[in-house]
């Protein structure tokens, strides 16, 4: 028999070593490729991770900046950060323009320090600010300019990131007004004549219109459009019921935007009779607030001399009054007003910080910020227990040294800053603590080099005399002719003046920055 050997077949032999070498040497670099890719995506996704956070807290700072009082967005000289920056060059600063600014100071505000700090998930984050005012641009307006860096193994990665800043009037949910007679309050009138009061409404709160309620009678309400606060033959423009509640009313006052209306009527009654008047003005979105309305109140007589007998019914020929009673001299109102090409800025008056009523002759500051006290404050005296600034009598503008006879209000201005020629006007606040006897307010307009009363430079003056002096807190208004232009030097101060001089009769009080009693000043600039 035969015995048949079967022959192997080539797929029954094995993997070769180096068959098994080649796969090895295949399989790691694929795996290493994938590793590679694995690690540069972990890297990416840390680093994206690493600017996204820095994003996130460039726009957090810079939005926290916007929510802050914008004479609060400064840098301070106190800060103690400042000196180790490098990117800070003879107090400048450049944004990223190419071109250095200066950089805004103040002694107080809520930059500072304007170097922190901040660690997420390992890594330590360093948040740089800086406040400057470029150069061109109203000191209204600053640029806020927020540097991020943070390490990466041996690299320093930055992000930055600038926005403007601007002083702007956030309404308040309350409504603000000041409400003021632009005519005398008491009047004297003939029979048949017409009596005429003009009535300014002035908003500091949110956009609102205000509902009217005047005396019992016929009267008529048209709009002053001169503002003279006198009843002119053009002047026909007659309210109407804008909110169609029933009841006239002002129609929509912007944000401090002012209105300025008319009420008159016919006088009929007997020589030496007096009539009381009031004129009442309820905001129409918020009727129910607890600042909701003002009332303004007044009188007029009729002139003639009573008598016991039946008085004849006045004919056209019968004797007219003058009306009394401005509520100051001169008068109508000085208007601001520039010589040449300027701007004119509001510039509010702040006892600061804000809610301090502190007893020590502290100098409050101006500025376009239009924040309110929450409370009339009892500033700086210890002679009344009631709101207000206490000033005493006999105050000379140019050289008086006695704090107690002076009201010096100050701007520390963050860079060079020029005032231009014209007319400015302060409106000021006051209470005659001498019921009865008018009062005569002296106002400089000028610069210092420092907070000492000694180095004061007066560049205008004016005066103004209240004349309705019953000591409750009125608003006067005061021309201050400035001749020339003058500058003021970075970081220096211009300065308002106040003085009552030693012919008035009493003491007074200021008031200069809660509702109702918002002191402010319009200047050339």
């Amino acid at each position: 028999m035969s015995i048949f050997r079967r022959g192997r077949t080539r797929g029954d032999d094995g993997v070769t070593l180096v068959e098994i070498m080649v796969a090895l040497t295949i399989a790691s670099g694929v795996f290493l490729a994938l590793g590679l890719a694995a690690i540069a995506g972990v890297k990416g996704t840390l680093a994206a991770r690493q600017n996204q956070l820095a994003g996130d807290m460039m726009n957090q700072a810079i939005e926290r900046a916007r929510a802050l009082d914008f004479a609060d967005v400064a840098m301070v000289t106190g800060d103690p950060t400042l000196a180790g920056d490098p990117r800070i060059d003879s107090d400048t600063f450049d944004p990223g323009t190419g071109v250095a600014e200066d950089l805004v100071f103040a002694s107080v505000g809520t930059l500072n320090p304007h170097v922190t700090t901040e660690t997420h998930n390992s890594t330590t984050y360093t948040i740089w600010r800086y406040v400057t005012q470029p150069a061109g641009i109203s000191s209204g307006t600053r640029r806020l300019t927020v540097v991020v860096t943070w390490e990466v193994g041996d690299e320093t990665k930055v992000r930055s990131t600038s926005t403007f800043v601007t002083a702007t009037r956030r309404g308040l949910p309350l409504p603000r007004f000041l409400l003021q007679y632009s005519s005398p309050s008491v009047q004297t009138k003939g029979t048949g004549t017409v009596v005429t009061y003009g009535l300014r409404l002035k908003n500091y709160g949110a956009r609102d219109a205000w509902n009217i309620t005047g005396p019992s009678g016929t009267w008529s309400y048209v709009v002053d459009s001169d503002k003279d606060g006198v009843l002119d033959a053009t002047e026909v423009t007659s309210l109407t019921d804008t909110s169609a509640d029933g009841t006239l009313d002002t129609g929509n006052v912007e944000v401090n935007g002012e209105v300025w209306v008319l009420a008159s009527r016919t006088v009929t009654g007997s020589p030496g009779d007096t009539t009381a008047v009031a004129f009442t003005f309820k905001s129409v979105a918020q009727p129910l607030a607890a600042t909701a309305s003002q009332t303004l109140s007044g009188s007029y007589s009729i002139s003639g001399t009573p008598s016991a007998t039946p008085t004849p019914t006045p004919t056209s020929s019968s004797p007219t009054a003058t009306p009394t009673g401005d509520p100051q001299t001169p008068f109508p109102l000085p208007v601001p007003s520039c010589a040449a090409a300027c701007t004119l800025t509001t510039e509010y008056l702040h006892e600061l910080p804000l809610g301090s009523h502190t007893l020590a002759l502290s100098n409050p500051a101006f500025d376009t910020n239009a924040t309110l006290q929450s409370a009339a404050n009892n500033y700086s005296t210890d002679k009344t227990g009631t709101a207000g600034r206490w000033l005493e009598r006999g105050g000379v503008l140019a050289t008086e040294t006695n704090k107690s006879r002076v009201f010096d209000v100050r701007k520390q201005v963050p860079v060079a800053t020029t005032f231009r020629a014209g007319q400015a006007v302060l409106y000021l606040n006051v209470a005659c603590l001498t019921a009865g006897s008018p009062l005569t307010v002296n106002v400089a307009f000028g610069q210092s080099i420092n907070t000492s009363l000694g180095t004061f430079t007066s560049r205008g003056t004016g005066s103004a005399t209240l004349t309705l002096c019953d000591g409750t807190f009125r608003e006067v208004a005061i021309g201050v002719p400035v001749g020339a232009d003058f500058s003021v030097a970075k970081n220096k101060y211009a300065v308002i003046r106040v003085v009552i001089p030693s012919t008035s009769a009493g003491d007074v009080r200021i008031g200069y920055d809660w509702a109702g009693a918002q002191s402010r000043m319009v200047i050339p600039e």
